[in-house]
């Protein structure tokens, strides 16, 4: 649920900046495939969205990325560096307007 809450938000910055280079890539954590689906239409994710649909406990993608906390976000910039991760959504919203405005 912690990821689901802040898709309208993403939402909002994304329809905001997409037109500008703004990208988001969703890693979905979830096991159930048909629950992934189910929650992806009805938050109306328009951004490239995966799943892995795997149990947690052998997911590559949490040990890869090193995931602490639900939901994880890394920005990218536009070469390909990492220049914040884990960030509050108020946090990531001024980084994205500060870079890209």
């Amino acid at each position: 649920m912690p990821c689901r809450q802040e898709n309208a938000d993403l939402r909002q910055l994304y329809d905001k900046y997409k037109n500008k280079g703004f990208n988001i890539v969703s890693i979905s954590i979830d096991e159930n495939k048909d629950y992934w689906r189910q929650a992806s239409r009805q938050d109306s994710i328009p951004w490239l969205n995966i799943a892995e649909l795997t149990e947690q406990q052998g997911s590559k993608n949490i040990k890869n990325f090193a995931v602490k906390i639900i939901p994880s976000n890394y920005l990218i910039d536009s070469k390909g560096r990492i220049i914040a991760k884990d960030v509050s959504f108020t946090d990531l919203k001024k980084q994205v307007s500060e870079n890209i405005e």
